[in-house]
């Protein structure tokens, strides 16, 4: 019975150390997000039941039919509240904000020029657990200055309005223009960097992160047509790119 009452008091004594160590905290970021290249495809290139704006062939330059380009770069807002578990080990949940992703690329259709210009907005949002390591901290090495590693998984929600495909070089130039979509996907993420310890309640980060927020996806619908003398109305299929990036950003963590 005493050695019973002896291991619960210790078990208590070392849950109260370790609570007093736990520090919430809240963290604001900037930074750049630079994507890198992907490729719209039809989510079905087969015709049922309605047509693939794409298709299932070989275009001039010797890939499948489809919008070859990039998202382009975009400022990263992040808001997060965590907890330091440990003085090396840290949880957190973020929301992040993209505001000024564009998708710029050029179909491959056959017979139509080199020049087929593709283009779209787009709208991305998530919301991540992170977790950090701290790996000097973790053998001792108390520097204000201390790298991280981390990672974590989330869902996305990214946004395309519609997006506008050119062809210049025909005789007589016309455009179509998809369907916009929204997709809520599964999301994560990795990232390093350095965090500087201000003062006890202020801490800076600088880091570097890989994301993949899944697919972007337009919408099955009505595809319009502008021709020179007359409009043509098509119902296609969804198509779809990845959405991956690199950002780097400047955090303000600031600790309770």
């Amino acid at each position: 019975m005493r050695l019973s009452l002896l291991a619960l008091s210790m078990f208590l004594a070392a849950s109260q150390v370790a609570a007093e160590e736990m520090r919430p905290y809240l963290r604001a970021a900037i930074g750049a997000d630079m994507s890198d290249g992907t490729t719209f495809l039809d989510e079905d290139c087969s015709i049922s039941p309605s047509f693939p704006l794409y298709g299932c062939g070989i275009g001039i330059d010797g890939r499948r039919y489809g919008s070859y380009g990039d998202f382009g770069s975009s400022a990263v807002l992040e808001a997060a509240t965590g907890v330091e578990l440990t003085p090396y080990l840290r949880v957190e949940a973020a929301f992040s904000y993209r505001p000024g992703f564009a998708f710029d690329g050029n179909v491959n259709y056959p017979n139509v020029g080199q020049k087929q210009p593709v283009s779209g907005d787009v709208d991305q949002m998530a919301v991540m657990g992170m977790a950090y390591l701290e790996p000097l901290e973790a053998l001792g090495v108390g520097w204000r200055v201390q790298p991280f590693i981390g990672g974590g998984v989330g869902a996305s929600r990214n946004e395309i309005g519609k997006m506008t495909l050119s062809f210049p070089e025909r005789p007589q130039p016309r455009y179509s223009v998809t369907p916009d979509g929204t997709r809520t996907d599964f999301a994560w993420a990795v990232t390093a960097g350095l965090s500087y310890e201000v003062s006890d309640k202020l801490l800076l980060d600088l880091a570097w992160r890989y994301s993949d927020f899944g697919k972007v996806e337009t919408e099955a619908g009505i595809l319009f047509n502008q021709f020179s003398t007359r409009t043509l109305d098509i119902p296609i299929g969804k198509t779809e790119a990845e959405l991956t990036s690199h950002s780097v950003s400047l955090s303000a963590r600031w600790r309770f």
